[in-house]
């Protein structure tokens, strides 16, 4: 099993939403497992559900009010943590969300991230 390179080793999704709850609810959901603090580990993955401590007032995904910050332990494989992210961006999506991400491999997840 190869490791994470450090490119793959974190994602930030930002969620259309000023509903928190709804989606650490989702997202428990889709883990399942409970979270402690809007903050839930998986094996291999930590997820953490939080306000977008950087927005401001435009119409940019980057100031979206919701975030959610995936980050992978290093020994997991890249194509895992794409597998994982892109999971979790279709899941959101599914239940009527707006999801972009930003990381280095934006480009391997749905609609190339955005």
């Amino acid at each position: 099993m190869t490791a994470a390179t450090p490119a793959y080793r974190w994602c930030s999704l930002y969620v259309d939403t000023p509903d928190q709850a709804g989606v650490v609810a989702e997202t428990g959901r889709l883990l399942g497992t409970p979270s402690d603090l809007d903050v839930f580990t998986v094996p291999g993955f930590t997820v953490d559900v939080r306000r977008n401590p950087d927005r401001t007032v435009s119409d940019h995904f980057l100031d979206w009010r919701t975030m959610v910050d995936v980050d992978a332990e290093e020994h997991v494989p890249d194509h895992e943590v794409v597998r994982f992210v892109a999971g979790l961006m279709t899941h959101l999506r599914s239940r009527g969300y707006r999801v972009a991400a930003e990381c280095d491999f934006s480009s391997e997840l749905p609609s190339g991230g955005s």
